[in-house]
């Protein structure tokens, strides 16, 4: 994601930490990840990384990783950066995360409730009035179609307040109504002409010739 107006990007992988790269001198690979501006975990505070190894024919090869995986792409507004993901384990507290951006990324509060294991994280939306009434929007996949933990289940739509984060909004579980199809990985809402619009399964993927969906949210 381009952070505006910064000449900065924030990107980020499965390993869980978030990379601030110049975008006029990226940096190229270096030790320590020297050529980035910054790196910061998603969750240090929450749950601390710790070292992981892997060998393949040509050596064994060391690394720090989390409990969260990024899979998505961040949005930004009014300074602060969000960002969704997946948590590795079951009882890994993780949502939506707010990072102050000034210069640098501070992480900040987080989204209640968490995503679960195995839905490759989600990927937020923002729309707003300018530089006011900021609403986050998020897909909770729930079990995505051809999940390897089980489902499918119904997809959830979230919205949050991005002027009061992170105060709940909307929920589309709760009324039976608003409840989507099955849930899509690697799906992002948008928003336009006061809708939301979300791609959903109609049918599960043993279906013969299965169908999706598009879900659009507006107010009544």
């Amino acid at each position: 994601m381009m952070i505006p107006g910064s000449g900065k990007v924030v990107t980020g992988g499965k390993m869980g930490k978030l990379y601030l790269l110049n975008t006029g001198s990226l940096g190229k690979e270096q030790a320590n990840d020297a050529g980035a501006a910054q790196t910061v975990w998603y969750e240090s505070d929450l749950s601390a990384p710790y070292p992981a190894s892997c060998t393949n024919a040509n050596g064994t090869y060391s690394a720090e990783i989390s409990s969260y995986e990024i899979f998505g792409t961040a949005a930004y507004y009014n300074g602060y950066a969000y960002l969704g993901i997946t948590p590795t384990t079951s009882t890994t507290t993780a949502g939506i995360r707010q990072f102050a951006y000034n210069g640098a990324l501070t992480p900040g509060a987080y989204t209640s409730p968490s995503v679960q294991m195995n839905t490759r994280g989600t990927t937020p939306f923002i729309s707003s009035n300018g530089s006011s009434g900021g609403v986050l929007w998020m897909i909770d996949t729930g079990l995505p179609l051809q999940s390897s933990g089980g489902g499918p289940t119904a997809a959830t739509l979230r919205a949050y307040d991005a002027d009061a984060f992170p105060n709940a909004l909307y929920n589309s579980s709760t009324n039976s109504a608003d409840v989507p199809g099955y849930g899509i990985k690697f799906t992002s809402p948008v928003v336009a002409n006061g809708k939301v619009y979300i791609s959903t399964g109609h049918d599960t993927v043993t279906t013969a010739n299965p169908r999706g969906e598009i879900d659009v949210y507006g107010l009544k």
